[in-house]
């Protein structure tokens, strides 16, 4: 096969490339973009506030979250996963779709007052921190004894 034989295919393949957009048509059925952008926000904030399968300071598994977001949209799980599979094998419009999410994130993280999950989380780290910090002054007030201690029996 000579060279020229070769490099048709890769030609053709290019100058079918450089055309005009194809426009895509969104199945029935298919969430709207907009609202996968709300539905996605939503699933990276369950996932951001997620240690392991739990949410912090929380012993309610991160499922149970995830189907409150699911129940927010009356949406099925099975019906978001077939939307999700068609934005993504469509990356175009999955990048719009991430670019608005990632905006939707930076504002929340940016504003104030938090949201009440966000809230909650606080709120939750504050009950855990507090008996921590107690915690930490009585074994540094136990270290300072001791030291106390070793120091006035090195001087004997």
């Amino acid at each position: 096969m000579n060279l020229t034989a070769k490099l048709i295919p890769i030609v053709l393949f290019a100058l079918v490339s450089c055309g005009n957009p194809v426009e895509v048509i969104v199945p029935e059925g298919t969430v709207s973009d907009s609202m996968m952008v709300k539905i996605l926000t939503d699933f990276h904030l369950v996932e951001g506030a997620k240690v392991g399968n739990k949410i912090m300071g929380d012993t309610i598994p991160a499922t149970v979250y995830t189907a409150k977001v699911y129940q927010k949209y009356n949406l099925t799980e099975a019906e978001f996963e077939k939307s999700f599979r068609f934005y993504t094998s469509n990356p175009d419009l999955m990048e719009g779709i991430y670019e608005k999410v990632i905006e939707n994130l930076n504002k929340i993280e940016a504003t104030a007052p938090r949201s009440p999950v966000q809230d909650d989380i606080m709120r939750e780290q504050t009950t855990i921190a507090r008996p921590l910090g107690e915690i930490t002054k009585k074994i540094n007030a136990q270290k300072d004894s001791l030291s106390n201690t070793m120091k006035e029996s090195q001087e004997e």
